[in-house]
């Protein structure tokens, strides 16, 4: 696993800053207008207005965003496999519009049913509007500053969900909800090509052939590393607990004696706190040692559920929900980041699916362990023991990593970033 000499950004037609500022942008627009901010992180505005409209059956409509979430995992080590292959100019250019068309057909359904199987063409259609090749063309411009440009792109997530869902309720309330999944549609159909064929631009490790001359590890040699398990294992436990938490913190707030109110304010923190950490972890990252990091994460986040599961005063709950807001941000930031110096570029795109799909899949495991222990037990204490418990074993694992673990790229102390005359280092 010894590091070849980094590509030169000037290999690009582009050239090196236009190429990076477009990707970067693009990057950031493809979060905000993303499946999770329109989609997943809206469906709450959405499933409330489709049931009194329709008299659909509650159950039926709620377990509809299943759908979407369990395709987008199972099918992002395929996304990433083509954004390798294809680059990601190509790549968002069909699938941010292909998204949208999918989002305009949830205004067509006439049945509980027919929005159900609906809801399931979009996992499809839409499986390729995730963050997989924004990470991948930021991190293909971006060396000594890549953990700022992640950072920045993956905080544009909060953003949407600071304006998404808003808009959408405000577009149901005065037109319905197929109006405003028309009107989004419609949007990510426009804006989706726009930043496919104008704005975002292929990192010179996309347009090499000879996939063999590009620094990295082939993901088929990934696969044998315990690097890679490691990574996959604690992101699973660390973005399942922390979902779980996100998910349900609200409902362990009121249970702690918040008020729905209160609880209502403590969950804007939360979104305040994920965007925050996000740059600012994504800031660090460029400065700091990224095991060590990761590990500062992992043991938040796991400080979190302590916090949550011994105290029911007001600022420990507090304290609780923004540790919680700073996983969950942070996470993003950690996965693509050692990701990128643990592998290189060559198969950047297939092993990051590869870790999606880990990631997803802890995710949507640990809401639902939430819910079945909580509705077993009458209380939140038990899943939060096991969410801190999991942290803890993820904080071990991060441990197991060496520096030597990390060939490709700067992971000692870098030179302040204004002495870096490009975005990506050449050396």
């Amino acid at each position: 696993m010894t590091p070849n000499r980094p590509y030169n950004a000037a290999d690009s037609a582009a050239g090196p800053r236009n190429g990076a500022v477009r990707s970067l942008i693009a990057g950031c627009i493809g979060m905000a207008m993303g499946a999770s901010p329109v989609l997943l992180l809206s469906f709450g505005v959405y499933q409330r207005a489709i049931i009194r409209d329709t008299g659909w059956d509650p159950g039926t409509v709620g377990s509809a965003i299943a759908g979407p979430m369990i395709l987008a995992g199972l099918l992002s080590p395929l996304v990433g496999m083509l954004v390798n292959r294809y680059g990601p100019r190509r790549f968002v250019t069909i699938s941010f519009p292909l998204g949208g068309l999918a989002i305009m057909l949830l205004a067509t359904p006439k049945s509980a049913g027919m929005f159900v199987a609906t809801m399931g063409l979009v996992g499809v259609l839409g499986v390729g509007q995730t963050m997989t090749p924004y990470v991948y063309a930021v991190s293909g411009w971006f060396d000594r500053r890549r953990g700022l440009a992640l950072g920045t792109i993956l905080a544009c997530t909060g953003v949407g969900l600071a304006i998404m869902p808003p808009l959408a309720a405000q577009i149901i309330a005065h037109y319905g909800w197929r109006t405003s999944y028309l009107a989004f549609g419609a949007a990510m159909v426009v804006v989706g090509f726009a930043v496919g064929r104008f704005l975002i631009v292929d990192p010179p490790v996309a347009a090499v052939a000879d996939r063999s001359s590009v620094p990295g590890v082939p993901w088929r040699a990934a696969l044998a590393s315990p690097v890679l398990w490691y990574l996959t294992v604690s992101i699973m436990l660390v973005g399942g607990a922390v979902g779980a938490g996100a998910v349900n913190l609200s409902l362990i707030l009121v249970e702690r004696g918040v008020t729905p109110e209160r609880a209502s304010f403590v969950m804007s923190l939360v979104g305040i706190s994920m965007i925050l950490a996000r740059l600012m972890f994504g800031y660090l990252f460029d400065r700091m040692r990224p095991k060590l990091l990761t590990t500062v994460i992992c043991v938040m986040t796991g400080l979190a559920f302590v916090i949550l599961s011994t105290t029911t005063g007001s600022v420990g709950v507090l304290v609780g929900a923004v540790l919680i807001g700073i996983g969950f941000g942070a996470e993003g930031d950690a996965m693509s980041y050692m990701i990128s110096r643990a592998f290189g570029m060559r198969d950047f795109g297939t092993i990051f699916g590869i870790m999606f799909l880990a990631f997803t899949f802890g995710g949507g495991f640990g809401p639902i362990t939430f819910a079945l222990l909580h509705a077993r037990t009458g209380s939140f204490e038990l899943p939060l023991i096991i969410a801190a418990g999991a942290c803890a074993v993820a904080i071990v694992l991060v441990l197991m990593i060496r520096d030597s673990d990390l060939p490709f790229g700067r992971h000692e102390a870098v030179e302040p970033i204004e002495r870096e005359p490009l975005p990506l280092a050449a050396e």
